[in-house]
């Protein structure tokens, strides 16, 4: 008997390797899988590393990318084994636009024979700008049919949910936000405040950071040490000689959950300047910190995921512009006022274990996958 599968997730690269491991401790990046697949029969497609083999689907990559300016890339995950997998699926679940974009013809296909439930979880898909007219007409054919075939698109920031309700109304009814959250059981710190803290951490690779402000903050403030997590800056890059650069990128293992923790709760507040767009940038880097007790001070982007819950000065503290003197100063301020260091650490904390806990987003995606039902 041919075997069928209740769940099938489709990830980016470097998730099956983590999932064999014994040593697999934060599960956020999972989306709720490992939860899933212990009660219900699951199985994973993951997409290649990229890599600059040239065949047909490279070239069909390249044109559909040029005319639609959106993230395709058909070479690295269509292969039989997958579609065998997709084909014996009740229900998919696209962890990025990017993996249900790069399938979506075979998708469409499949629908077509068989009753499949698609879920996607996009991050700044309904932020990207239109750069001429004969591209907006592409992207939009694309996103409508990446709209169509799917049973319900999750939002990790209300930002981005509020601009695809403006520009696709009538799908409004498949849109659901599914706040990003975090292994809280991991992450949690409860000597965030006995702890020695004197470093300042910057910690990210996704292209919406500000690495160029990074960099200047950090020239800017030549009496405090930084320590830079990343795999977009380079030695040559370094403007300063207070900046302890760590190679480190998720999906590539550099460094263990563990190591990361550690510089989490050895460091006295945690930076993430932001270029401003719709995609919820910086998301899992605030919530980890703040769930080690570590204060965070972030751009005010369009794309923050929660402005509700997240209160400047009180959990969080937000930087309106990325001036570097509105940056410096609210750095001095804030690292030389013990009480404020303080409060912030606490009520971060207490913010992410009841809003931001990953045992909350297992079960309210399950919920809205509506696996129980069908059981």
């Amino acid at each position: 008997m041919t075997k069928t599968f209740d769940l099938t997730y489709i990830f980016g690269a470097g998730r099956i390797e983590r999932l064999k491991s014994d040593n697999l401790k934060a599960k956020e990046f999972f989306y709720g899988y490992d939860y899933l697949a212990s009660k219900y029969e699951a199985t994973v497609i993951e997409m290649n590393f990229p890599n600059s083999k040239k065949n047909f689907l490279y070239f069909v990559d390249k044109v559909l990318r040029k005319l639609t300016n959106l993230p395709i890339y058909y070479k690295d995950i269509l292969s039989y084994k997958n579609l065998i997998k997709l084909s014996r699926s009740k229900k998919i679940v696209f962890t990025s636009e990017l993996l249900l974009l790069s399938l979506l013809p075979i998708v469409l296909l499949l629908k077509s024979f068989k009753k499949i439930d698609i879920y996607v979880i996009v991050m700044g898909l309904f932020g990207r700008k239109e750069s001429n007219r004969i591209i907006s007409l592409f992207q939009k054919f694309y996103i409508k049919i990446f709209l169509l075939i799917s049973k319900k698109v999750f939002f990790l920031g209300k930002g981005e949910i509020i601009e695809a309700e403006k520009k696709w109304k009538t799908f409004r009814k498949k849109f659901v936000f599914l706040p990003f959250s975090v292994d809280f059981k991991f992450w949690n710190n409860e000597e965030y405040l006995q702890e020695v803290r004197d470093k300042i951490l910057f910690i990210g690779n996704d292209g919406k950071r500000d690495f160029d402000l990074i960099l200047q903050i950090a020239e800017q403030l030549p009496e405090f040490e930084f320590v830079f997590i990343t795999s977009q800056i380079n030695k040559t890059d370094l403007k300063s000689s207070n900046i302890n650069l760590i190679k480190g990128k998720w999906n590539e293992n550099y460094l263990s959950e563990e190591e990361i923790k550690k510089h989490y709760t050895s460091s006295a507040m945690t930076l993430i300047p932001l270029k401003n767009s719709y995609q919820p940038s910086g998301q899992s880097v605030c919530l980890q910190s703040m769930a080690c007790g570590t204060p965070v001070i972030i751009s005010k982007t369009k794309g923050f995921w929660d402005i509700e819950n997240f209160e400047d000065n009180t959990n969080i503290i937000f930087i309106d512009d990325n001036a570097i003197n509105t940056w410096t100063k609210k750095i001095r301020e804030t690292y030389n006022d013990k009480n404020l260091l303080d409060k912030l650490s606490k009520n971060g904390n207490a913010l992410i274990e009841k809003k931001y806990n990953l045992n909350i987003f297992n079960k309210l995606l399950e919920e809205n996958l509506g696996i129980l039902e069908n059981k």
